[in-house]
């Protein structure tokens, strides 16, 4: 029998053997997706890692890009710089 819960849905994913960064990155590339396909969700990390934290890894994510920092020289660098 299906339950009337407001059409709220949950996920739960549990991760094992992850890092602060790696967490961070999780966390965050579940926002990215969700905030794509334009729904209404909520993120709540964990007790172990604050949410300023993983903000403050989003924010290291502007000093990568295809045409400067860490992605120079590397194949889509190489095409983004085609005519």
């Amino acid at each position: 029998m299906a339950v009337d819960n407001g059409g709220e849905r949950t996920i739960v994913v549990t991760l094992r053997g992850v890092g602060p960064d790696q967490y961070a990155d999780i966390a965050n590339a579940i926002w990215m997706q969700l905030t794509a396909v334009g729904c209404d969700f909520g993120v709540a990390p964990d007790a172990e890692q604050a949410a300023v934290e993983i903000d403050e890894r989003w924010d290291e994510y502007s000093n990568v890009s295809w045409r400067s920092g860490g992605r120079r020289g590397t194949p889509q660098y190489e095409t983004a710089r085609k005519p």
